[in-house]
């Protein structure tokens, strides 16, 4: 995301009862997006999501 112009507001992380995973990011126009990770294991799901984003 970085690479192509987008900003990372919130990186992305486990929401803090569940097992949701979310990031925001903004667009090289400003607008801002959030992301959303639906899962049933959260530190699996966030270690899968972190490189996600990082790629």
């Amino acid at each position: 995301i970085r690479k192509r112009g987008g900003k990372i507001t919130r990186e992305p992380g486990a929401m803090k009862h569940g097992s949701t995973v979310i990031a925001f990011i903004e667009d090289p126009d400003g607008y801002k997006i959030e992301l959303i990770q639906l899962g049933t294991q959260g530190s699996t799901q966030k270690q899968e999501a972190t490189v996600s984003a990082s790629s």
